[in-house]
């Protein structure tokens, strides 16, 4: 559902930038993107492989796990354990405890009523290759020393295996590297790793959390601040959205938030 935007005045706006360098025309609906990945899913399931998602625990987590288990229900994607830990099924819980008083589609559905696998009950990693399964594990990005990351060290080396990147990936990290790696690239994952060659598959999906830059446009249309701060966007993402804010709106002041750096408004 679209965003509630305040009627009040708005003096200063914070503004993500995160798609403002992609073209909105290169992003499916969500439900031909699902059938994309239950697609690709079947081809590595049937193979005998097991699927690692990186996700953010707050969020991602939740609509990814669910898009997987409806996807189930449907008979479009292949039954099979599907794995969570962490903080993630904890989110989840907060998020079926308040779907009443959410804005929530379905308010009888329950997250914590998919079945779900502890992963870290796993203490072997070699056992997540045993049979076809399907592993959601933060952080998103596949920060060091997180789930994901560890988790990943290994998926690489598995060929009828893959890892499926569903949000957006900042260039710094190892998730942007493993996104961006094709099956026989050799990749670093950190200053401490070693070089691996890959071996499992890499599949990208566009899942987006952030809004088209079309609509952030349309935000400040509606809400017409006296100030802009962009934030949260490559440099590139952030120009785009810059200039188009200074041609169309040339009485708002607009800025760029830098990390680290202080910002006199």
């Amino acid at each position: 559902d679209k965003a509630r935007l305040p009627k009040t005045k708005v003096d200063i706006l914070l503004l993500e930038t995160t798609y403002g360098s992609t073209d909105s025309g290169s992003f499916l609906s969500w439900n031909t993107e699902a059938k994309r990945f239950a697609s690709e899913a079947n081809n590595i399931i049937g193979n005998g492989g097991s699927i690692l998602i990186p996700v953010f625990s707050l969020g991602k987590h939740q609509e990814i796990l669910s898009t997987i288990w409806k996807l189930m229900q449907k008979g479009t994607l292949t039954q099979t354990d599907i794995y969570t830990g962490g903080i993630g099924p904890k989110i989840s819980r907060v998020y079926d405890y308040n779907r009443y008083t959410a804005n929530m589609i379905d308010k009888k559905f329950e997250l914590m009523n998919i079945p779900q696998k502890n992963l870290y009950e796993v203490s072997n990693y070699e056992d997540f290759f045993k049979s076809p399964s399907i592993v959601l594990a933060s952080s998103g990005m596949v920060l060091e020393r997180t789930a994901s990351f560890n988790l990943a060290q290994h998926w690489i080396k598995k060929s009828r295996s893959a890892i499926f990147t569903v949000g957006y990936m900042e260039e710094s990290t190892p998730g942007y590297k493993i996104a961006n790696a094709i099956t026989g690239d050799k990749i670093i994952l950190s200053e401490y790793s070693e070089p691996e060659i890959v071996k499992c598959d890499i599949k990208r999906f566009r899942f987006p959390s952030h809004a088209l830059r079309e609509e952030l446009i349309e935000i400040v249309k509606i809400l017409n601040p006296g100030k802009i701060i962009l934030v949260h966007g490559d440099p590139s993402a952030i120009d785009w959205v810059g200039a188009n804010l200074i041609k169309k709106y040339k009485h708002i002041m607009v800025y760029s938030a830098e990390p680290g750096k202080e910002l006199i408004v």
